[in-house]
């Protein structure tokens, strides 16, 4: 008898073993259904708790806690890593080539190209201007509507160009020598109106005006 009352009484002091479920049928508790969870243990309604369900008291180390809380053992074991918290590696930007003093002093570099303003002249001026200051330097000629635009965005308005008819009727060359290949003529235009033979920018087009017309230029420095 009193080898009986000492078995009742260790009993007594022995905590229950937790309970593993396989399936929602498993979790039942004095007729509420619960839910078998992920981790293999039970859980049931509780609306104090933020996901609304709290695991059983006999769930092992999640008894009484809430589905959805990590338990402080889990956070302490949690290890970071340093990478998680590196400073993301950013593309380094591509540098803009810088305007060297010694090659193209005073210009600008705009969409790689260097650029300097000249205030109003006639077309020949501009021209010896632009060839007399230092470097290979020389009144811009557009080859594209981009160069264009960017050349009248420099100017703040309509500028010469370095494109011209003087030394042959309607033979449009370059103060570079060669032959112009790039003319967005405006309508109407050429039209060599009174021996209009030097070309400006008329927004995204271009036009003859006589060459002693005061205009604005833009030189180009090529490095």
């Amino acid at each position: 008898m009193r080898a009986l009352v000492l078995v009742l009484a260790l009993g007594g002091c022995m905590r229950p073993a937790a309970f593993a479920c396989a399936s929602d049928g498993e979790c039942v508790r004095g007729g509420e259904q619960g839910v078998c969870e992920p981790v293999g243990r039970c859980s049931f309604s509780d609306p104090t708790c933020e996901s609304g369900k709290r695991f059983a008291e006999l769930s092992g180390e999640h008894g009484g806690a809430c589905v959805g809380e990590t338990s402080e053992s889990d956070a302490d074991a949690r290890v970071e890593d340093p990478l998680d918290t590196a400073v993301p590696l950013l593309d380094a930007p591509v540098d803009t080539p810088p305007i060297e003093p010694s090659v193209c002093p005073g210009f600008t570099l705009t969409d790689g190209h260097y650029w300097k303003k000249l205030g109003a002249a006639g077309w020949t001026n501009q021209r010896s201007a632009c060839g007399n200051l230092p470097g290979n330097v020389f009144l811009a000629v557009p080859d594209d509507l981009a160069e264009l635009a960017a050349i009248v965005a420099i100017a703040g308005g309509d500028a010469w160009i370095g494109i011209s008819d003087a030394a042959t009727e309607a033979d449009y060359m370059t103060v570079l020598g060669a032959g112009a290949t790039f003319l967005p003529w405006a309508p109407s235009e050429p039209d060599n109106a009174g021996n209009q033979d030097c070309v400006r920018s008329k927004g995204a087009t271009i036009e003859t005006a006589l060459c002693g017309t005061p205009a604005i230029a833009v030189c180009e420095c090529v490095p």
